[in-house]
Formats: structure tokens, C-alpha cells, sequence
């Protein structure tokens, strides 16, 4: 069994219990981190008294659950917000954007640091240990069908998840990448997104260049862009001007995202919740 948590918001409420509050902070901690086995969630808490504090919960509103199976592992998905729309992934700290995008929750982060003596043993270890547990989830946006769609989904997911929407796997080398990128540029994660995704789109054999997504990052920057609709606009201008002087650039095409999981076993306790219509 897997658990996957995509809440708008999560917060300590005065009015529940302590046992219903403690589980909302440990839910918050790997809230938009992708999906992860029941284990890693929620350890050695005892699996009966985690789903009676669940179902609580979803009496009272805080969220919903819904069911999947995805490579015949039950997936628990624990939502909450307008399922419409996703939330923006913007003003974040460039530490901030490192644990969203590597997935580090606050205890894994700690460890990182300690057994990190410098900068560089901290980007080798946090890449190391990152790349072999890294998680894929479902995006929150699947097809699009509009620049709007874009620009929506372009604030929803991370560097790491625009290079798997193109069907392509990652590698250290992208994780080594995004690392540096973050911290070289001050932009929001959806201009790194737009900069990924343009650099596939527009190669001719579909390749992702990180060459050519500098050049397209220090483009934005010569310019003051700080949001992918002005550099959407920048872009075409740009290409109308080159058009005029006998270019031969193609325009990007973007395609809709593949959905991508990762195979995780199944556990006993998943009769917990397949055999519990309160969250059908």
C-alpha cells in the first residue's frame, strides 16, 4: 500500500484531537511529496488506529480520501481544497524549493547536513541519497489542452516531474543540475519548468540540453522575467524578430504529460481501507 498526500492546506485545528492534530502534522510532512510506501508515512504507528483517526478526519472535513490502484498497489490519495485547481508553487525559499523538488522532509534534511562537512559533500550526499529514493507521483495537472493549462501546470509541479511528464528518466546528472540551478537563479520553480520544457520541446531529436537552458535562464534574466506568461511573450517576440531576419526556428508544441509511478510492494494493512466503504 502507498500513501500519497496533495493537500492545499494542512493545519494544527484547536478543535480536534490531540491524536487527530499529531496526525495532521505527520501528514503535512510529506504533504506534495509524491507517493510513498505506508511504512515511510507512518512508521511503526499501530495501521488500525491510523485509519480510525483517518476516517475521523475525513468526517470532519479536513479531507478527503479517494482510492487508486496503480501496478496493483492501493494507492490512498488524501486531498483536500478545489481539486479544479492546484495551488501555486511560488515566493518559495531557494531551501524550500530544494526539499520540495528532492523531497527531503525536515528529518532527512537534518541528517544531510551533519554528515556534511562543506558545500560539496552536502550537494554529493543530498543528490546521492535523493536519486536512489526519489518517488514519482501522479501530476496534479494531466492533459493540456490551452496556454492557461500550461501556465497552470507549470506552477504545479517541479524541474524533476517536467522532465518525466516528457517520458524520459531521470538521471544524477539532473539532479546535479536542478541543484545548481536553483541556487545560481532567483526565479520561481515554474521558470526553471518552462525552461526545461522548452529546451526538449524545441530540440530536434527531443533531447534536454542543460547548455541551452542556462542561455534561455540568462535570457529571462537579461530581461527581468519573472513569471513563464511574460517569458511566453518574450519568447515570441524574440522569434518574430529572428523570423524577419530569416530564421529558422520551429515554435515548441507542448504536449499533454504522461502519468509516471514508481512500483512499490503491497502491504497486509491494505484491507484497512478496500474493505471500508466510508472512503468510497
Amino acid at each position: 500500500m502507498k500513501v500519497n498526500v496533495e493537500c492545499q492546506s494542512l493545519n494544527i485545528n484547536p478543535a480536534l484531537t490531540l491524536a487527530e492534530n499529531g496526525l495532521i502534522s505527520l501528514l503535512s510532512m510529506h504533504n506534495n511529496k509524491g507517493v510513498n510506501s505506508f511504512d515511510s508515512v507512518f512508521g511503526a504507528n499501530d495501521p488500525h488506529q491510523i485509519a480510525e483517526v483517518l476516517k475521523q478526519l475525513v468526517k470532519k472535513n479536513v479531507f478527503n480520501i479517494k482510492e487508486t490502484n496503480e501496478h496493483d498497489s492501493l494507492v490512498i490519495n488524501i486531498i483536500n481544497g478545489d481539486t479544479k485547481s492546484t495551488s501555486k508553487l511560488v515566493n518559495i525559499s531557494k531551501n524550500k524549493q530544494i526539499q520540495l523538488c528532492f523531497q527531503l522532509n525536515d528529518t532527512k534534511l537534518k541528517s544531510i547536513t551533519e554528515r556534511s562537512s562543506d558545500k560539496k559533500s552536502f550537494k554529493h550526499n543530498l543528490i546521492t541519497v535523493c536519486f536512489d529514493n526519489y518517488t514519482y507521483r501522479k501530476l496534479p495537472i494531466t492533459e493540456v489542452n490551452s496556454e492557461q493549462d500550461f501556465l497552470d501546470l507549470m506552477y504545479a509541479i517541479t524541474p524533476f516531474e517536467t522532465i518525466v511528464m516528457h517520458d524520459k528518466r531521470l538521471t544524477r546528472k539532473d539532479f546535479d543540475q536542478v541543484f545548481d540551478m536553483i541556487n545560481t537563479y532567483d526565479f520561481d520553480l515554474a521558470l526553471f519548468n518552462f525552461a526545461i520544457d522548452y529546451a526538449i520541446s524545441t530540440s530536434t531529436y527531443y533531447n534536454l540540453s542543460y547548455e541551452f537552458v542556462e542561455i534561455l535562464l540568462n535570457n529571462l534574466k537579461k530581461h527581468n522575467i519573472t513569471d513563464v506568461k511574460a517569458a511566453i511573450e518574450l519568447i515570441k517576440l524574440q522569434k518574430e524578430a529572428s523570423s524577419k531576419k530569416g530564421s529558422r526556428y520551429v515554435a515548441p508544441v507542448y504536449d499533454a504529460p504522461e502519468e509516471t509511478n514508481q512500483v512499490q510492494s503491497i502491504i497486509d494493512v491494505k484491507n484497512l481501507f478496500t474493505e471500508d466503504s466510508d472512503f468510497e
